[in-house]
């Protein structure tokens, strides 16, 4: 699984800098890019994710189950995946949308 050949990035929240967590990394030989504590906006998924919880919980909507809340999110995605890539690319440029 180790190898210099690739890097994981994680945002390197308080939980993610744990010295079990960071010994394991080591013994795994995993490579771990320096990263900014917390530094969401930086991280591009986080944008990603942001956008489609706008999308799954818009106008208040809640859900009663795991299934509710699993269809909206793919039905979400599915109705919306070629905009909210095209949206997330403008985020990504600082620009708003």
């Amino acid at each position: 699984m180790g190898g210099s050949d690739w890097i994981f990035q994680q945002n390197n929240a308080p939980i993610h800098r744990s010295k079990v967590n960071l010994t394991w990394f080591k013994s795994q030989r995993i490579n771990v890019l320096p990263w900014p504590s917390l530094s969401h906006d930086l991280n591009p998924i986080e944008n990603l994710w942001g956008i489609l919880a706008r999308m799954v919980y818009a106008e208040g909507k809640q859900f009663r189950t795991k299934e509710q809340l699993k269809t909206a999110i793919l039905k979400s995605w599915e109705k919306n995946q070629h905009r909210t890539v095209l949206d997330f690319g403008r985020i990504d440029a600082g620009k708003n949308v």
